[in-house]
């Protein structure tokens, strides 16, 4: 279940185009993550206990907009850090640990 997610998240540690990418997008990502969990609130909310099928993946229209509102939200929280790493100057996780001396992953040339 999480082996996509887990692949996506290496693709965007390897690559500083896909920091950029989400910095771009943090807003709008932010205001749909916003937008998403409020039709998931508004649409589930009412069915309260007899809400089973939502829990259990029955309504696949609802599967799909939390999916989406995860991701947007991941998005968002990315995005937005990315861009507090770029105001302060630091440097990402993978390039300030490796050791001194020998170039991070990102800055090894193809």
């Amino acid at each position: 279940m999480y082996l996509f997610p887990f692949l996506y998240g290496y693709l965007i540690a390897s690559d500083r185009r896909f920091e950029a990418a989400l910095r771009r997008v943090r807003r709008p990502a932010l205001a749909g993550a916003l937008v998403a969990t409020v039709a998931l609130v508004v649409w589930a909310g009412p069915l309260g206990e007899s809400g089973a099928d939502v829990r259990n993946g029955g309504v696949p229209a609802l599967s799909a907009l939390q999916g989406l509102a995860g991701w947007l939200w991941i998005v968002s929280i990315l995005g937005f850090a990315g861009s507090l790493m770029a105001r302060g100057g630091g440097q990402s996780a993978i390039v300030a640990n490796s050791p001194p001396g020998r170039p991070g992953p990102r800055d090894q040339s193809p």
